[in-house]
């Protein structure tokens, strides 16, 4: 049958992806075992309740990735405040109408408010994202609407297969998943399981089957092998939901619009479809780590608890080196350290360590997000230190916005258009095209630049303008009005839009018009009247003479 043939190609297909990479789930196991023990199941079985921190003497590494992943967390999307942001292509934020801003910023609230409800629990979901991203170099998350919620979920990168399509963006997801028979029974009906689920016992429940997802683009040659009724118009990709087994069941079909899983790299060697991450860029240094901690500690020892030499008549005993170690000799009845004093120099084994720990935190940023200790620092120095954070981190943060974020917000957007969730559009944007944004961290620092820029420029020509009272000609108001709030991160809400602005303006202006016309009628009347009383005086002369 078809589907039986498109099973047993996906099922082909995850094998030999998955045997592809084998290079890479040993190197990832290494890191895990290091950097993110909990992960360690790439290559080893772990029993739950297992202790996963055996392999670690030094906690560097573990730290410091925890620490790259909060940082990375509170710099990227902070929970306190709103990171997307909704616009029109090809026109300027502030030359659009009050409808239209107030349309988008209530899609806003829509978008975010979806992402952060229980269901989706994006929150918690990225934390796991920067964790994977900062050990592998690759992660994997998935969004889809299940029972009328959103829901978000990171899954482990162990279970899932990826491959590029011709633009090198990942198009194409095989994920194994391997559950109780409980759990499938609520996941499927008992029909599409088959047999073996009909009348399955109590005590079988808990026994557990291997499930394949598997998400492929419209136009890959295994949506050729689909039935014909399930080829849908318009559909960007395809879905089914496979039972592995002695017989490949397909399970269900489904289709998407956008591809529901994103898959970021934190950056790509040539040839490479994984990415690399700052733990294989400090591995040498974590073995090394390790290596000197377990030397310094067994050095240690041998201080606090020395072997000794210890006469014993004619009798000669192997030379006992370990820590309390009784090595016996001839000779004189004194007893005496085997190791002098001194000789192991703890001190020097200490600064290595240190120098490599650094190194190990350096290769996951973290002087760059610790401001070390100082006197105290004025805003501008405060803003140039941001500022060069955020460079040394743009190539990563870039990839991170355009594989996660963009389509994170874009793939919300659509689902919550497509259920009726959002506002209907007001009639100016009708044959507009929206774009959705990430706010990204890059754009606010630039734009912090911006204002401090704005305040030296105008701290320097504040002094020349007292020579040149025109120097402040050259300067676009209205350009600066528009620049400080948003320099500042001001809420767009509170900036009027340029019409606005405009009807402001001229309606300031008819009303100076008036009042100046007002002011000027008394000084025309006493003007005329003067005139009167001087033509009069003048005829009185007259008559006089």
């Amino acid at each position: 049958m078809a589907k039986n043939k498109l099973a047993d190609a996906i099922v082909q297909r995850e094998k030999t992806k998955r045997g592809e990479r084998s290079t890479w789930e040993s190197l990832w196991q290494s890191i895990a075992r290091y950097c993110l023990p909990n992960s360690a199941s790439f290559m080893e079985q772990i029993t739950p309740g297992q202790d996963r921190m055996r392999w670690i003497l030094d906690s560097t590494a573990p730290r410091s990735l925890e620490m790259f992943a909060s940082f990375l967390h509170t710099l990227l999307n902070n929970p306190a405040s709103e990171w997307v942001r909704l616009g029109v292509e090809g026109e300027p934020e502030l030359t659009l109408s009050s409808s239209v801003r107030g349309y988008m910023e209530t899609c806003q609230k829509h978008i975010m408010n979806a992402l952060t409800s229980p269901s989706a629990d994006i929150y918690s979901q990225l934390h796991q994202v920067y964790l994977d991203i900062g050990a592998f170099g690759t992660a994997v998350m998935f969004e889809d609407v299940i029972n009328s919620k959103l829901r978000c979920r990171v899954y482990h990168l162990d279970d899932c297969v990826i491959d590029e399509g011709e633009d090198e963006n990942i198009d194409s997801m095989i994920r194994q998943r391997t559950q109780s028979k409980r759990a499938a029974l609520q996941r499927f009906s008992k029909e599409k399981l088959g047999r073996e689920y009909e009348n399955i016992s109590d005590d079988k429940l808990n026994t557990k089957d291997k499930f394949l997802h598997a998400v492929f683009p419209a136009n890959d040659p295994l949506a050729e092998e689909l039935p014909m009724r399930q080829r849908l118009k318009g559909a960007a990709y395809y879905s089914c939901w496979i039972l592995t087994g002695h017989e490949n069941r397909i399970l269900e079909y489904g289709s998407y619009e956008e591809f529901p899983y994103f898959v970021p790299r934190w950056y790509k060697a040539r040839g490479e479809i994984y990415g690399r991450s700052p733990a294989m860029t400090a591995m040498p240094d974590i073995r090394m780590v390790n290596r000197m901690s377990d030397t310094i500690l067994r050095g240690a020892e041998k201080i606090v608890d020395p072997p000794l030499v210890i006469p014993d008549g004619s009798l000669v005993s192997p030379v006992r080196t370990y820590a309390g170690g009784l090595t016996f000799t001839e000779g004189a009845v004194k007893i005496e350290t085997l190791i002098p004093p001194g000789t192991s120099r703890i001190e020097t084994g200490n600064e290595l360590l240190i120098a490599r720990q650094g190194a190990i935190k350096e290769a996951f940023f973290t002087p760059l997000f610790v401001t070390p200790d100082s006197p105290v620092k004025t805003a501008t120095q405060v803003l140039q230190e941001v500022d060069e954070r955020n460079r040394a981190l743009s190539p990563m943060l870039v990839r991170m916005q355009t594989e996660l974020f963009s389509r994170l917000v874009t793939r919300t957007f659509n689902i919550l258009d497509r259920s009726g969730l959002l506002p209907k559009p007001p009639a100016e944007l009708s044959g507009k095209r929206l774009k959705l944004e990430y706010v990204s961290p890059l754009i606010a620092s630039q734009k912090q630049m911006d204002g401090l820029s704005l305040m030296r420029t105008f701290e320097q020509m504040g002094l020349w303008a007292q020579v040149d009272k025109g120097l402040f000609d050259w300067i676009d108001t209205d350009m600066v009005a528009q620049l400080i709030p948003q320099a500042n991160g001001a809420p767009a809400k509170i900036v009027q839009s340029s019409t606005t602005v405009r009807a402001t303006r001229a309606a300031r202006a008819k009303q100076e018009q008036a009042a100046m016309q007002a002011q000027m009628m008394p000084e025309a009347a006493q003007a005329g009247a003067a005139l009167m009383t001087a033509g009069a005086k003048v005829t009185q002369a007259n008559n006089a003479g």
